[in-house]
Formats: structure tokens, sequence, C-alpha cells
């Protein structure tokens, strides 16, 4: 299931500051995409797997490709390097987790089973 990130203010994000954060936290094989729908796109890898991470061309959203562990871990880094509190939903909108709330891989899956 992707997941998607937005800021918790509904604000856009700003790109370098995305594209930062995403590097500190070691997303892998990152540039500027042309991808449909996105301006960024990257590989993170943890807990054994790896998923995709996106960045819309809206910059209203962060996309990730699924809720492994190593998706959550995703939304755990992405918040710790980003200032601005981030809100985790799943496409079909099953969930809705304000993601400072969470400090555990295990907490945020467990908030988020369907």
């Amino acid at each position: 299931m992707n997941l998607l990130l937005f800021r918790d203010d509904q604000q856009a994000f700003d790109k370098t500051a995305v594209e930062d954060a995403l590097c500190r936290i070691g997303v892998l094989e990152f540039a500027d995409t042309f991808l449909t729908g996105a301006i960024l796109a990257g590989v993170f890898a943890a807990e054994g797997d790896e998923v995709m991470v996106e960045l819309k061309d809206d910059l209203l959203a962060i996309s990730i490709s699924d809720s492994s562990p190593a998706g959550m871990k995703l939304v755990l880094e992405l918040q710790k390097a980003m200032p601005e509190p981030l809100r985790l939903i799943d496409q079909g909108y099953n969930f809705d987790a304000l993601v400072p709330e969470y400090s555990t891989v295990d907490a945020l899956m467990q908030a988020t089973l369907c």
C-alpha cells in the first residue's frame, strides 16, 4: 500500500529542504526525475528491504512505495530531518497519523493497521 506524507500545516514542501533531508537519511539513487507526477525520486534501504520515495511535482506530498518496516522507518527518519510536523495517510485514506506522535517503527505500524 502506498503511503503519502503531507505537512501538517497543509503548506507545500520546499524542494531543496526535502532533497537535503533525503540525502542526509541515506536515500540512494536519488535524483531529479522525469517520472510522471514526481520531481525527485530515490530508494531507501532499511530493515532488509527497499522502498521508493518520491516528492510529488505539486510539492504537497511525499510518496513512499509501501508500508513495510523500511517504509515506516523512512517516515520516521524524514520526520526527524524535517522541521515541520508530518501527517501520514495511505492512498485509501484508511488512517491518518500525526508522525511526531510515534517514535518507533513498531508503534507507527500498529497505528496504521487497517
